[in-house]
């Protein structure tokens, strides 16, 4: 199976992976629309530019050396969905995990494109892969 985008719509979100993985943090947040959502387990956890890019931040910061390996990819309409592995290194010694602890974290992300930019991203893992 082919993992390369073939709509506008996926097309988007292969950008704002690729701009993941350069640790783009710009070239990220220009893929968002300014009233774009972040959920992470069913709750909203950002609000536009500013909480898309805390959530940037906070894992550049918490996992310097992260990445993602993507599994499979579905789209259908204004539809993305993306199943893969989040890769890390824990180095954020914050209280909330101590640094040096490698992490493999399987997740899926629904995002829904709206006017060509990520309106909409929703993720899904379990937290123990990360946070034991």
């Amino acid at each position: 199976m082919s993992l390369t985008p073939t709509s506008e719509v996926a097309q988007i979100v292969e950008q704002a992976m690729r701009a993941w993985q350069a640790k783009d943090r710009d070239a990220y947040l220009d893929c968002y629309r300014p009233d774009a959502t972040l959920q992470v387990g069913g709750e909203e956890i950002g609000c536009g530019h500013d909480g898309v890019g805390e959530f940037f931040d906070h894992w550049w910061k918490t996992a310097p050396d992260n990445r993602i390996d993507l599994e499979w990819v579905h789209h259908a309409d204004d539809v993305v969905v993306h199943e893969g592995v989040f890769h890390g290194t824990h180095t954020d010694d914050s209280g909330e995990q101590p640094g040096g602890r490698a992490f493999r974290a399987p997740y899926t992300e629904v995002f829904v494109v709206r006017d060509g930019l990520i309106a909409q991203q929703r993720l899904y893992f379990d937290s123990r892969h990360i946070n034991p």
